[in-house]
């Protein structure tokens, strides 16, 4: 038989009938009084529409894996105002040190509605209330429970995995109609229901105490996600190896808290597409880390820290060859290592000096075609280049120079070559690292006082590596790059003030002690005479050695993967957004504002798999053909052009997805489609008529979610651009 005491969603109140005559028995009872109160209630939650966080947390780690979940102010219907959270609670340490574990764990603020009586505030038991009694027919005053509540509550709640509020029902024990919560611990340290934690954090909440609680009233809001890893691989280095080890914000934490976002949403959108371009992790994504060999293999004496061989976009490695000295993606000519040589007899008479280019890697290395970017000198320290004639430019192999009459290098003489060898772009990190933060040399760690940043902290004169080291680690994130190291030796002058680099190293002299610019040659003239001085080198990493990187990077932030069908039949709600750029991790030029200026724009955006257009080959300003100069900018706005037969992306689209056809390393597999047309839009043309990156952003709404869809296009120009990843064109949504 149907319960009439049962609630329905529907119900608004509860109206009590009179009775129709004095024989007529109707009178109020307790539980439809109760009823009432819960219906109430329920009508009142559910006119609370918004649930989220109004202002976000700030999160972060301390000692013992304590959790602080700092300023945030969140709205839960079910709880009256706003929540002003501030609270700790502490994540549980592994099962084993030994186990092998890569997992995630989601916090949730969690609010319910509660039955409040004696047992859980004592108070409740204290009311003083008078009745007659019937016995006696005197007025008597007794204290006791006499009513109860119905309140509200927060709690944190820690889960191995995600949570619906069935979920949540189901952790804890049933109890007629309704749950039954008993408060284990309030501390920091929570306790177990089920296959999750619960921190009773609430200061309201009593110890050991039980609650019923009402299996309507439950709202989660997630926080955050806490990743657990231990010795676990990956990238090269070992999380946690030999233990978890401390947690930190930075690397353990992913903030997937709901944003109730009351932003203009044209400047949430430029907010948040700023943030993925300059590689900063944000909402749903966070920092990685990985070691990178410059070796082909792994090393097996840095525990740890095994690395991997560092690869870069053009499909080559980074590997150390006794020459290379700069692994970066823009395209160079590289003058700084130098082969010290003996000139041996060309079978005329004539001096002959040949150097080998080890073509190991890069692909597409070569020694420069213009004979004016290689240099030789004389023990001496004369220029000897233009006395003689070079063969072999623009090849592979050998580079030969034969000396003329005028050259005073003679058969037998020791000279210092300094080739220029050619670096396609391309050849960097294929890593978009944020920070270098450790550098090992066979297993041995540099300071990390002695790395340094190209664009903040690189050497303009002679300085003392930190702690009695030996070496500078110079590197650029503008271009996924190790611009070079720096050994520190010591030289002595001859009788001429002459000095030239130890015949052990293979590098040019960066900076002299004294000296007040670079040098950049192998050998120095003009100092004093029979003076020893302290110097620093350019030093190509040699191939028996084992250089290793440990870097920190932004993990690519975009999310289509996992929701491949949420653009099917959402809707856009925002105009949409276009930039410009060529960064990519090869330009030359990076000026512009200072959020974005430093990075490899294309290397944290959509991406197709083997574009026809690699955007490490962009290197030019973003100059309009038909505009001024605008300067040497490489990041800008532009209108949106419309293309014949593609629809424009509007507010009030209902969008359709189509498969595509090849498989994509960044991006969805698949075309936007509007009312049965291809979405796209038309390049601009720069006055350069070089290679770009077109960008295009709008938000999308579909079941209450927002996403952020971004559309990345490498193109030069001049052409219609449909959204489909079968036709070069990548794209994929994003948390806004």
């Amino acid at each position: 038989m149907p319960d009439p005491l049962e609630r329905k969603d529907h119900d608004l109140g509860i109206v009590f009938v009179p009775p129709a005559s004095p024989t007529d028995p109707r009178v109020p009872t307790a539980e439809e009084l109760t009823l009432g109160q819960q219906i109430t209630s329920s009508v009142i939650s559910r006119s609370r529409i918004q649930q989220g966080w109004q202002q976000l947390p700030q999160l972060s780690f301390s000692q013992n894996r304590r959790l602080a979940i700092a300023n945030g102010k969140a709205l839960l219907p079910v709880y009256p105002g706003i929540l002003l959270l501030n609270t700790t609670i502490t994540v549980p340490v592994l099962s084993s040190s030994a186990s092998t574990i890569k997992q995630s764990d989601w916090v949730y603020l969690a609010g319910f509605e509660a039955e409040v009586g004696a047992a859980q505030d004592p108070v409740l038991g204290e009311y003083a209330f008078q009745y007659r009694d019937r016995g006696t027919n005197q007025i008597a005053t007794i204290t006791k429970e006499n009513t109860r509540r119905l309140r509200a509550f927060w709690a944190i709640v820690l889960s191995p995995n995600p949570l619906s509020t069935t979920d949540f029902l189901n952790l804890l024990t049933l109890e007629g109609d309704n749950r039954r919560l008993a408060i284990a611990d309030t501390s920091d340290l929570g306790f177990n229901i089920g296959s999750a934690r619960f921190y009773a954090r609430d200061p309201n909440l009593t110890l050991n105490a039980g609650y019923t609680i009402f299996s309507n009233s439950i709202n989660l809001v997630e926080v955050c996600q806490v990743r657990r890893l231990q010795n676990y691989t990956e990238r090269g280095y070992i999380w946690g190896y030999g233990g978890e080890g401390a947690l930190s914000a930075e690397y353990h934490l992913i903030s997937t808290a709901p944003r109730i976002d009351n932003r203009d949403l044209e400047n949430a959108i430029r907010q948040r597409c700023r943030e993925i371009f300059a590689g900063n992790s944000g909402s749903g994504s966070g920092y990685a880390l990985t070691v990178q060999n410059l070796i082909a293999s792994s090393v097996g004496g840095n525990p740890g820290y095994p690395g991997e061989s560092a690869g870069s976009p053009n499909g080559s490695v980074c590997l150390a060859d006794d020459q290379r000295v700069s692994f970066t993606n823009q395209a160079i000519i590289q003058k700084y290592s130098c082969q010290v040589v003996t000139a041996t007899n060309n079978g005329s008479g004539s001096p002959l000096v040949t150097v080998s280019l080890n073509t190991s890697s890069p692909t597409g290395k070569f020694f420069s075609g213009n004979r004016l970017d290689h240099r030789i000198y004389s023990a001496n320290g004369v220029d000897q280049s233009e006395r003689g004639a070079w063969s072999n430019l623009g090849g592979t192999g050998s580079l030969i120079w034969v000396g003329d009459a005028n050259t005073t290098i003679t058969p037998g003489s020791t000279v210092y070559v300094v080739p220029g060898m050619y670096y396609p772009a391309g050849s960097g990190f294929s890593i978009p690292f944020d920070a270098v933060l450790q550098v090992w040399r066979n297993a041995t760690q540099i300071s990390s006082a002695n790395i340094r940043a190209a664009d903040s902290a690189d050497l303009d004169a002679y300085a003392d590596p930190a702690n009695n080291e030996d070496f500078f680690v110079v590197v650029g994130k503008e271009r996924a790059a190790l611009h070079y190291i720096l050994k520190r030796v010591t030289i002595t002058t001859d009788a001429n003030g002459v000095t030239v680099i130890p015949a052990t190293e293979r590098g040019c002299f960066a900076f002299i002690q004294g000296v007040a610019s670079r040098i950049d040659t192998p050998v120095k003239t003009g100092l004093a005479a029979n003076t020893t001085y302290k110097a620093l080198v350019y030093y190509p990493p040699r191939a028996d050695e084992t250089w290793q990187l440990l870097m920190a990077y932004a993990e690519y932030a975009g999310i289509g993967t996992l929701e491949p069908q949420f653009l099917s039949g959402a809707t856009v709600v925002s105009k949409p957004l276009f930039f410009i750029h060529t960064q990519g991790g090869g330009s030359a030029v990076h000026q512009g504002e200072s959020d974005t200026q430093l990075a490899p724009i294309a290397m944290h955006l959509p991406a197709i798999a083997a574009p026809a257009m690699p955007p490490y080959r962009f290197n030019a300003p973003v100059q309009i053909l038909g505009e001024p100069y605008p300067g040497p900018i490489t990041l800008r706005e532009y209108p949106l052009l419309p293309a014949p037969g593609l629809a424009l992306p509007a507010p009030g689209q209902t969008l359709s997805l189509e498969a595509a056809t090849q498989v994509q390393s960044r991006s969805l597999r698949a075309r936007i489609m509007v009312d049965g047309q291809l979405m796209g839009f038309r390049s601009p043309i720069l006055a350069s008529r070089a290679e770009f990156q077109a960008v295009l952003m709008f938000v999308v709404e579909k079941g209450g979610d927002r996403r952020l869809v971004m559309i990345a296009r490498n193109t030069s120009g001049g052409e219609n651009i449909p959204i489909d990843s079968d036709q070069q064109t990548a794209f994929d949504t994003f948390r806004l």
